[in-house]
């Protein structure tokens, strides 16, 4: 860990499912240990073969007002547009995200992209990630999206 000033920093965790270019590994890392307290993201085979790439983001911090207008104001946008450039490097083949947030009582997961049978539900609407940004902040539209809220016990 860093010194003092990395004593207030959230922790962020990346898993990768796939693949990313190392420009895109660099600009990721690089976009997140401004504002978190992160290690070099991890990779893991994609078991999704309708998928290239699936970047799964955590922020252990609560999804509320002072993540985006605080912690990661000023970064928001640069994550947004690389993940938007990561989709559409893929193209036809495939790239979803998740963005995870949590904190001691709840887990909200943010899910874009190609989603599990058992993901769907007839009651699901489709949106974009902009409706996770408060209103005064920058959106972000990568598609079809499922946001999951799970309370109770953390899970890991």
């Amino acid at each position: 860990m860093g010194g003092p000033l990395e004593l207030g920093k959230p922790v962020a965790e990346v898993l990768v499912e796939g693949e990313l270019s190392p420009f895109e590994h660099e600009a990721l890392f690089q976009i997140l240990r401004k504002r978190f307290i992160l290690e070099q993201p991890s990779y893991v085979e994609l078991p999704d073969e309708n998928l290239v790439t699936r970047v799964n983001i955590t922020f252990h911090h609560a999804y509320d007002l002072s993540f985006f207008t605080q912690v990661f104001q000023e970064n928001w946008r640069d994550l947004k547009d690389l993940l938007e450039e990561v989709r559409h490097r893929r193209g036809k083949a495939g790239a979803a995200f998740n963005l995870t947030f949590i904190d001691k009582e709840s887990r909200l997961v943010f899910r874009s992209g190609l989603l599990n049978s058992e993901e769907l539900c007839p009651t699901r609407s489709e949106f974009t990630l902009s409706t996770i940004i408060p209103s005064n902040g920058p959106g972000l539209n990568l598609g079809q999206h499922s946001p999951v809220l799970q309370t109770g016990p953390r899970q890991h």
